[in-house]
């Protein structure tokens, strides 16, 4: 459990992303500590507001290290940039131009759709290193 709570700890609240950023912590965190987790059975659950739920189960494959060895989950997090409370409350009200930090060797937002059937459907692409 505590392994799970390590990146979130960091960042904080994820929402919908919680579960999956504290499967990402036990992985790295199990890596980094030689961990032998092939084959293991994992249980998840999230919880949300309005009495929602999703309990599931997962069987980690033997090839878990070599997925897990390209994240670098925790050397990014300790990269991470602060911005102050405008740039903050530019993002959060959609009204920042462009990044805060220019993409590199990631999957970037790059449109959002202001019309039609379009309308809010965000577009990414890879910004290459």
């Amino acid at each position: 459990m505590e392994k799970g709570q390590r990146a979130s700890s960091l960042i904080g609240n994820q929402y919908t992303g919680s579960i999956f950023l504290a499967l990402m912590s036990t992985f790295e965190s199990d890596l980094e500590e030689n961990a032998n987790l092939d084959g293991a059975m994992l249980g998840m659950c999230g919880y949300g507001s309005g009495a929602k739920a999703k309990v599931f189960e997962g069987r980690v494959s033997p090839r878990w290290r070599e997925v897990v060895a390209g994240w670098h989950l925790f050397e990014r997090l300790a990269g991470r940039i602060a911005i102050d409370q405008t740039t903050y409350e530019n993002l959060h009200k959609g009204v920042q131009e462009g990044s805060v930090v220019e993409p590199n060797a990631e999957f970037a937002l790059v449109e959002i759709g202001d019309e039609g059937v379009d309308e809010g459907a965000r577009r990414y692409r890879w910004i290459g290193a």
